[in-house]
């Protein structure tokens, strides 16, 4: 996992648009669980692993895509859950996507939700740590 120097932080949290391409925001919150890492996946490619609180962003072909996110597969936890949230962006698109755990009956599970408040997104991703997708850049 690299993590984004003070530069690349201040130049994302601008949230400005592409012309010909989009960019999703995916942002992790929450006490919960915030040092287990979570994998996000985007058609199924690895883009970064987010504890909480931390930030990645990703510059994406205008289209439908698929977000994935789950906790490591290990020879302990080989059947780890995994949860999808599917997006359809346009160019110039700024979308953000706030990651969440929560308490279940038997274990704990994540909430994906897409903010449409952009000032809350940025907010969310200030309070965090910006770490480099390594896919979609």
């Amino acid at each position: 996992m690299r993590t984004g120097d003070a530069d690349a932080k201040t130049d994302a949290l601008r949230f400005e648009p592409h012309a010909d391409r989009a960019r999703l925001y995916v942002y992790r919150e929450g006490f919960l669980a915030r040092a287990a890492g979570l994998d996000v996946l985007v058609d199924e490619s690895f883009v970064a692993q987010l504890t909480s609180p931390q930030f990645t962003v990703v510059t994406l072909d205008p289209g439908a895509h698929t977000v994935r996110v789950g906790f490591p597969k290990s020879a302990i936890n080989p059947k780890a859950p995994t949860w999808t949230h599917d997006i359809d962006v346009r160019a110039g698109d700024v979308t953000a996507l706030r990651l969440t755990s929560k308490m279940g009956m038997k274990e704990t599970s994540i909430e994906m939700t897409v903010v449409p408040d952009l000032a809350k997104a940025q907010a969310g991703c200030r309070r965090g740590k910006m770490v480099l997708a390594e896919a979609f850049t």
